[in-house]
């Protein structure tokens, strides 16, 4: 059991929780088998030197390894790949090892404190106590002065003016734009890109954008709402999708005060508005009922004539997939209530790849351009999106596809860093920056399309 969370366990396991058990159960199952005569019990190797020199520094490798292990992508600026990984678990044993020759044992059973009152053995360890303390503050403001710096950086950019910044590097109808003093940079940084809160947490929905009102919660459905006010908007409308759509809030909320729309979001990850069903059991079944909530919703507030839509495309491996993925978005529009009347569908974003972050650091800290040093594949990178396709099979006048590629790739290649800006926070989630460089051009598009005025 052990063995099975150490090897199989990975950061999407919820943890600490029910998954916690496993290896406790396993941890209890070894002490309470103790020592048996038994051919196949393990305790010829474990009476190996080695094994029981890690026994004995064990304290002091849990000690060490954590705070490596924690601060060095910070330190490093950079993901940990596995040669760093493996340097770490050595230098955490020698590390290790050094602190119970020289510290451990001689804290223990040496004369500073053998034999010493407990007030004097207490006060020694407070004093090795806050002294780990202070160094673990000193290294989080360390790290928060770096991010607060970056997003500085960041907003300078985008009240400054700065010209090519972001999607107007690549904007069709003005080629060439090419900005020198952003050639070399990218920003957000990866290291800050990383910060970003994690996509499928709920309570994430308004560190980016102020709901008005807060977030509220009604069944299964969670709402946030930004834009203008209800008695100055031009257009209601509603945003639906996964991850996907709530990186698009921020770039929204731009474009909804200078349209002047009222825009509630609805979010839910592995939910699509779809008779295809995604994710596991638990995700299917919070799904089946947040789909009837939501078309409820909307038919009580028919002053919401607008449907947004942005999905993720999933894998796109499998062209049967990908045929029953439309299908599947048919019959969701087929729930739409009466009073949506126009509906516009955000084309899925390009992927990049899992390293794509550090090839970033990289090139910035070998001063190469990151536009070029980090671009992928266009095939490899643009999944063909069911939800588009079957937007676009349609074939209806208030229906619309807004398709934005042309500002992430040529016509051979995906960019991860775009006039300055660093598209992607992982490998399928963009940020918040390149979404707000997009806005005028979703704007563009939204009025040379006409779906809303249809």
């Amino acid at each position: 059991m052990i063995l099975i969370a150490a090897f199989f366990y990975t950061p999407q396991t919820p943890f600490p929780g029910a998954a916690a058990l496993l290896p406790i159960i396993g941890t209890l199952a070894v002490i309470w088998a103790g020592a048996p005569q038994l051919r196949w019990a393990p305790l010829g190797w474990m009476k190996l030197r080695t094994v029981q020199w890690v026994g004995d520094t064990s304290y002091s490798i849990y000690l060490w390894h954590w705070p490596l292990l924690i601060l060095a992508p910070f330190v490093l600026l950079r993901e940990l790949d596995t040669p760093i990984k493996l340097a770490l678990v050595a230098l955490t044993i020698v590390l290790a090892g050094l602190t119970k020759k020289l510290v451990e044992d001689p804290l223990r059973s040496g004369p500073l404190l053998a034999g010493k009152r407990p007030r004097k053995t207490f006060i020694f360890a407070l004093c090795a106590t806050a002294i780990v303390l202070l160094a673990g503050f000193g290294a989080l403001a360390v790290l928060n002065h770096r991010k607060a710096a970056d997003r500085q950086k960041t907003a300078n950019l985008l009240g400054g003016g700065v010209r090519c910044l972001g999607a107007a590097a690549r904007d069709p109808e003005h080629q060439p734009c090419v900005n020198p003093k952003l050639r070399y940079s990218a920003s957000p940084s990866p290291a800050t890109a990383r910060e970003m809160a994690a996509p499928h947490d709920p309570t994430a929905a308004n560190r980016s954008v102020l709901c008005q009102g807060g977030l509220k919660i009604i069944g299964e459905l969670q709402l946030c709402t930004f834009g203008v006010r209800a008695n100055k908007a031009k257009r209601h409308i509603v945003e639906i999708g996964d991850s996907h759509g709530r990186r698009w809030r921020p770039g929204l909320n731009v474009a909804a005060l200078q349209a002047g729309w009222r825009v509630t979001s609805i979010i839910r990850r592995a939910c699509p508005l779809s008779s295809r069903p995604r994710g596991g059991p638990t995700d299917r079944q919070g799904c089946d009922q947040w789909k009837p909530q939501l078309v409820k919703w909307m038919a009580a507030n028919p002053q919401i004539d607008t449907l947004f839509v942005t999905q993720s495309t999933g894998t796109g491996k499998s062209s049967i997939r990908f045929d029953s993925e439309v299908k599947g978005y048919l019959d969701g529009f087929k729930l739409l209530p009466a009073s949506i009347k126009h509906i516009v569908v955000l084309r899925d974003n390009p992927r990049a790849g899992r390293n794509t972050l550090d090839c970033v650091e990289r090139a910035v800290a070998a001063g190469k351009p990151t536009g070029a040093a980090c671009a992928l594949p266009r095939k490899a990178a643009l999944i063909p999106d069911p939800l588009a396709a079957a937007a676009r099979s349609l074939n209806k006048p208030n229906v619309g596809v807004v398709d934005l590629t042309p500002f992430y790739c040529s016509a051979r290649f995906c960019f991860v860093v775009i006039g300055g800006v660093l598209v992607h926070s992982d490998p399928h989630h963009q940020t918040e920056l390149w979404n707000r460089t997009l806005v005028p051009y979703l704007l563009r598009e939204l009025e040379r399309g006409q779906w809303l005025d249809r």
